[in-house]
């Protein structure tokens, strides 16, 4: 009976392997120590009243190193993509190679294919701008809503930091 059970194929691709680079266990394990000395500063408010401003020195650290980290995201993301794009731009064959037309119709035709092959080109592009766009508002959102939430004083005890690590990955998972 086993054999007549189909087993589901396994997703694998590179999104499930940004989980696993030393990039995510070094900014989860960051994330989760900020978390905890957050916690530990709550206690302290609680319990003595002098956690309040150690707990914005640590937000401000976080707020250090996770700003710059996704700053530098941001920049290595662009550089990537202009690279892809040179690429492709290179790796383009000219349009005019092919066979020769003659006659003053076919002049019109090629040149009026050339034209329709420019403005997709330039529609396509236009459209890989807001999609880019689109993913830097994603990020700074993450990076906005957790610095709000751990400069918001008791609030700050949540795991905001771990929560936009994780959803910041994942985001990249999906690209």
């Amino acid at each position: 009976m086993p054999e007549d059970i189909e087993s589901a194929p396994e997703k694998t691709g590179p999104g499930a392997a940004v989980f696993f680079s030393p990039e995510f266990f070094v900014m989860l394990l960051l994330a989760i120590v900020l978390d905890i000395a957050g916690l530990i500063c709550l206690i302290l408010n609680i319990a003595f009243g002098v956690g309040e401003v150690i707990s914005f020195m640590v937000d401000a650290i976080g707020i250090a190193i996770f700003g710059l980290w996704m700053i530098f995201m941001a920049i290595t993301g662009r550089i990537m993509a202009g690279a892809k794009k040179e690429t492709n731009e290179a790796e383009r064959p000219e349009e005019n190679e092919g066979p020769e037309e003659t006659g003053g119709v076919a002049q019109k035709a090629a040149q009026r294919r050339k034209e329709i092959s420019q403005r997709v080109r330039q529609m396509k592009e236009r459209q890989a701008k807001i999609v880019k766009a689109g993913r830097g508002m994603g990020r700074l959102a993450r990076f906005g809503l957790a610095t709000l939430g751990e400069l918001i004083p008791f609030v700050g005890a949540l795991p905001f930091w771990t929560i936009m690590i994780i959803s910041e990955f994942r985001a990249q998972a999906k690209q």
